[in-house]
């Protein structure tokens, strides 16, 4: 059930407040500096255009897409991060597509994939995490592409899970204490950050809640996404699971086709897309 709108406090499980605070450039070098044990400067933070337009005029909208340059070393990692509150049926192969898609688009058509730098962050807030990892008891886990031999596709290309349900389990306290603000909270008992990078997430989260057009943004869009799943829901009982998986097997033949009017090899789309290479020259026939 959903609380009214004037007795809730957005977290940053908000579609919008996660967008809000991930958007800050202090907040994501913040963030990323706790979590990669590396130091992250505002400076070496660029954001990117987050619509990513196919050939056919359909699009992908990430969350947040951004560009980390160090000033010590002369590659440049894309980041993207995602934040998912229930587990679609198609979830994984989204996460998939997210992340290839995106990886496609750093690589030109002669260039050589090993040479492109992306990891994709995926907080999940749902608690059926079995499909994911075996040991439900983990905070996070990270996978690299696979091609169909379950050869991994390049090992600078990750894509990190984080169970916000298992949080108390991160050994990282600065981290932990942070993920406590993707919880269902109390206006009037509020955590207690010590941390930096919790203590702003405590300051922005108290200033975006005092924001009313903020606040009906992000009750507009919990009702929405609660809308759109239920109706995914209903569907799926209804014994539509033929169709939805019929219509996957679809959208993976667009994706083959998508990456091939890029420009990219059959060689390459087979690895970004778990395809043997028959399986996409007879797609593309």
């Amino acid at each position: 059930m959903i609380a009214k709108k004037n007795e809730k406090f957005f977290d940053l499980s908000s579609d919008v407040y996660f967008k809000q605070f991930f958007l800050n450039k202090h907040c994501l070098a913040l963030f990323l500096s706790v979590l990669w044990d590396k130091k992250v400067n505002e400076n070496d933070i660029s954001y990117d255009n987050t619509e990513s337009v196919y050939p056919s005029n359909k699009k992908i909208v990430y969350d947040v897409l951004a560009s980390v340059k160090f000033e010590d070393s002369i590659k440049t990692i894309k980041i993207n991060l995602e934040m998912q509150n229930e587990n679609y049926y198609n979830l994984k192969t989204r996460m998939d597509y997210y992340s290839s898609r995106k990886y496609s688009e750093l690589v030109s058509p002669n260039e050589d994939y090993d040479n492109a730098y992306l990891e994709s962050i995926w907080f999940l807030g749902f608690n059926n995490i079995k499909t994911y990892v075996k040991d439900d008891s983990k905070w996070m886990t990270k996978y690299y592409l696979q091609n169909e031999e379950g050869c991994i596709i390049n090992p600078d290309h990750v894509v990190r899970l984080i169970f916000l349900k298992n949080k108390e389990n991160c050994p990282i306290m600065e981290l932990r204490e942070f993920l406590e603000w993707f919880d269902n909270l109390d206006v009037n008992n509020l955590p207690n950050p010590q941390g930096i990078l919790a203590m702003e997430a405590s300051k922005m989260l108290k200033k975006m809640n005092s924001d009313e057009a903020l606040r009906n943004e992000a009750f507009s869009r919990e009702l929405f996404f609660k809308d759109q799943y239920n109706k995914l829901k209903s569907a799926k009982q209804e014994g539509m699971e033929e169709g939805l998986a019929k219509g996957m097997e679809e959208s993976k033949k667009e994706i083959v086709k998508n990456l091939h009017s890029l420009g990219q090899t059959n060689e390459f789309i087979a690895k970004a897309t778990n395809l043997t290479l028959e399986e996409v020259e007879k797609i593309l026939k």
